[in-house]
């Protein structure tokens, strides 16, 4: 056999092997190496999701959650709240839930509210927000109903969809901010001041960290760096503490851990 055809057969049984292992590896594990996500796609689709005890002084009445998910260049947020309540003298848990299709900037585009008594219909309400208007789609008991507001290429934000825009600009103590604020419960555009009131150092380990703690008229947010919240304290007296899963499904009352304190 001369040199060329030694040399040209050593080249296909070079490629057989890699073409064999490839097809080992595609039955093994799934999928081609070739077909791995990069970091940058895995960072395009990832998800968040935090966790929340909800008290009323020292009385645990429920949780919540709050989910961040980015598809692409835009983020899916939705929020659950679940609240024991008394409901014809009998223990019952009024749910709300929220979701909202923003851009990449937090805006919202289009949203839905459900608000009811578990185990029972409830109130359902869906949107979209288009340059001059926003739309709402109300279903209640059997009814539906459309309810249009006008605007003017403004842009519409909800609690959650907010501080991480706010926090984003690295803002100053007594920064105020009046933003049009989605309300969902009354079909409305709130206008709503909100004032940067304090920037808290916190030490984690060798870490140190900045909480910001933001006030409208009957609300107070505790954020980290990266907007998301940490604490909510509302005027009627019910507080959303930071938590992980378990504990925060858990119904059971415990000594809490105040980050802001």
């Amino acid at each position: 056999m001369s040199e060329k055809m030694r040399t040209v057969n050593g080249i296909l049984f070079v490629a057989w092997v890699a073409l064999l292992s490839l097809l080992l590896y595609i039955n093994y594990y799934g999928s081609s190496p070739l077909s791995v996500k990069p970091h940058a796609v895995e960072k395009a689709f990832e998800k968040k999701t935090f966790w929340y005890d909800i008290y009323v002084k020292q009385k645990k009445i429920g949780y919540a959650s709050t989910s961040y998910e980015n598809v692409g260049n835009e983020i899916i947020i939705e929020d659950e709240r679940r609240i024991k309540v008394k409901k014809d003298g009998k223990d019952s848990v009024l749910i709300g839930a929220i979701k909202s299709l923003c851009d990449a900037a937090f805006s919202i585009k289009s949203f839905e509210y459900h608000s009811y008594f578990e185990g029972e219909k409830g109130i359902t309400v869906r949107g979209n927000v288009e340059p001059d208007a926003v739309v709402f789609f109300l279903e209640s008991s059997g009814k539906r109903k459309v309810h249009t507001i006008g605007i003017k290429n403004t842009t519409l934000y909800l609690p959650m969809t907010l501080m991480p825009v706010l926090i984003k600009q690295r803002p100053a103590p007594n920064s105020v901010f009046a933003v049009p604020l989605l309300d969902l419960v009354n079909l409305a555009i709130r206008e709503s001041t909100v004032v940067l009131e304090e920037i808290r150092p916190l030490k984690i380990g060798m870490d140190v960290l900045s909480l910001y703690r933001l006030k409208t008229p009957d609300t107070i947010w505790w954020c980290n760096e990266m907007g998301y919240i940490v604490k909510e304290e509302h005027s009627n007296g019910m507080t959303l503490y930071s938590q992980v899963e378990g504990f925060a499904k858990d119904p059971a009352e415990r000594t809490l851990f105040d980050y802001t304190s």
